[in-house]
């Protein structure tokens, strides 16, 4: 039987029209992971920067529990979460002075513990820009906020990650990490 046909009881055969739904469900399945491949994550748990404080902890009470107590840095007020993520064991984020998302950082499970994270899960380390040995760095287009979003990768070998963050991209300090350290004041 070939697609779009079906056999008739008589034993002939009539063809059947495709719908709609079945050329765009097979389109999904066989042409956007191509299309989709080598793009980087557009969040991190489902948080972007610039999301408010009851929609980030409405998504984290989904996915774990606060470790404990809160910090109070500068403008904004930083937490830690630990995971319920095969792939993540917590996250650190903090918010910016507005009580919106300003970075987040989930740190990875060691490998043996719960499933690795690769670079290429991430991203195409081909599309990202490079920073040391294991740091990459994606940006990604503008889009409703008008802001560049970064997304971060780092690690300790050139195929596992331990850490992704997300954050807000800084086109003129490229040196400066989650939270406005800068990495050469390190």
């Amino acid at each position: 039987m070939s697609l779009g046909q079906a056999s008739a009881p008589s034993g002939a055969h009539r063809p059947v029209r495709v719908g709609l739904v079945a050329w765009s469900s097979l389109f999904l399945i066989v042409v956007a992971p191509f299309v989709w491949a080598g793009q980087p994550y557009r969040d991190v748990l489902g948080l972007r920067p610039g999301m408010p404080e009851r929609d980030v902890h409405g998504r984290m009470e989904k996915l774990g529990k606060p470790a404990g107590g809160e910090s109070e840095e500068g403008e904004g007020r930083r937490e830690t979460w630990l995971l319920r993520d095969r792939r993540f064991a917590s996250i650190t984020f903090e918010f910016d002075s507005e009580m919106a998302l300003d970075w987040a950082t989930a740190f990875v499970r060691p490998r043996g513990k719960g499933r690795g994270v690769r670079y290429t899960d991430i991203g195409d380390i081909g599309r990202a820009q490079r920073y040391g040995n294991y740091i990459y760095t994606w940006v990604l287009p503008v889009v409703r906020t008008g802001r560049q979003i970064g997304v971060t990768a780092r690690g300790s070998d050139s195929i596992w990650i331990s850490s992704v963050s997300i954050h807000r991209y800084l086109r003129d300090s490229v040196n400066v990490l989650p939270g406005g350290v800068d990495k050469a004041a390190k």
